[in-house]
């Protein structure tokens, strides 16, 4: 007992010892825990210290943000408005060369400094932009297109100065033309006139015609009527007559124009129709007569005509349908008949 009681003894002791020896050690951790809770405490207050610093320099980051960020959309806003007004002075510069044929630049330096009323010197500006839009655009080849109107004028008023020459001498011919006409007519007129006053009584066997100038005044025009007087009647317009004594009457004036004036043929086409057998013996030797100065072709189906003609020409149809062409000569067969 006394044994385990000195164990226990000695146990207790070296308990204590232990006991003691980490008492010590808990209180040198206590004071090495107090230590670093001060050493905590003063980096708490350096962080928190930092922390503010942090804040500040974040709030100042984010000012300089917001101010760099609105002076970059200053700038923008400058560049752009900077662009328009190159734009715009490009445009004026562009304008102003092709309206007045003037560099900006050359004339700018006139016009620095100029003393004056800006408003004054806007209501001008607006007023004489007005009076230059209701002037319009400026044409810059009115120039050009004066000298080429002024030739243009030059030359057609020369040529108008040859026209009017041209009409004067023009109207010198007709009027020449005109007194030689009337000359020649009023002698053409009488002749035919005198021998259609011996030819007339020729075809009818006695009577009397002749003709007239008449002058339509309203109308400006002259023409010419026929006055004729057959044996037993009165003297009267051509147009008064029956139709033969119209058709001998224009027989007769036809072969006093050709007593004037022969021509190499004359046609006559049904001339005898509407007259009666005496007639056609008068109208037949007036052929005759006139077959000595002409070569007359006469489209009859009197017989009487055919007799005094050289040679007839006629169509037959010998065959149905087919149109022939024959030609007797009156000489040819009296000589065969003889």
């Amino acid at each position: 007992m006394n044994s385990e009681s000195a164990t226990t003894k000695t146990q207790l002791s070296e308990t204590q010892v232990t006991l003691e020896q980490e008492k010590i050690y808990l209180e040198k951790l206590e004071e090495e825990v107090k230590i670093n809770q001060e050493k905590v405490g003063l980096q708490k207050q350096t962080f928190e210290d930092l922390f503010d610093e942090v804040r500040s320099v974040e709030e100042d980051l984010s000012r300089l943000r917001l101010e760099y960020s609105q002076k970059q959309t200053a700038m923008n806003e400058a560049q752009l408005r900077l662009e328009q007004s190159r734009m715009k002075e490009d445009y004026l510069i562009q304008q102003i060369r092709e309206r007045y044929m003037l560099e900006l630049a050359d004339v700018a330096e006139n016009y620095r400094g100029r003393e004056g009323d800006i408003a004054q010197a806007e209501v001008e500006f607006k007023e004489l932009k007005d009076k230059l839009n209701k002037m319009g655009e400026v044409n810059l080849s009115s120039i050009s297109e004066f000298d080429e109107t002024v030739k243009r004028y030059e030359f057609l008023s020369k040529q108008q100065e040859d026209l009017l020459n041209a009409k004067k001498e023009l109207q010198k011919v007709i009027d020449r033309i005109n007194r030689i006409c009337s000359r020649r007519f009023k002698e053409t007129f009488e002749a035919v006139n005198e021998r259609f006053k011996k030819a007339f009584p020729v075809l009818f066997g006695g009577g009397e015609a002749n003709l007239t100038l008449i002058e339509d005044e309203e109308k400006g025009e002259m023409g010419i009527d026929i006055m004729a007087r057959p044996p037993g009647k009165k003297l009267q317009s051509v147009t008064l007559l029956s139709g033969g004594e119209k058709a001998l009457t224009a027989v007769a004036l036809i072969f006093s124009i050709f007593l004037v004036k022969p021509s190499p043929y004359c046609l006559l086409d049904e001339v005898d129709a509407p007259l009666d057998d005496a007639n056609v013996m008068r109208f037949n030797e007036l052929v005759k007569e006139m077959a000595k100065r002409s070569q007359i072709i006469v489209v009859t189906h009197n017989k009487h005509t055919m007799e005094i003609n050289n040679k007839l020409y006629g169509v037959t149809m010998q065959e149905r349908g087919v149109s022939k062409m024959v030609s007797v000569s009156l000489q040819d067969a009296a000589k065969i008949v003889s």
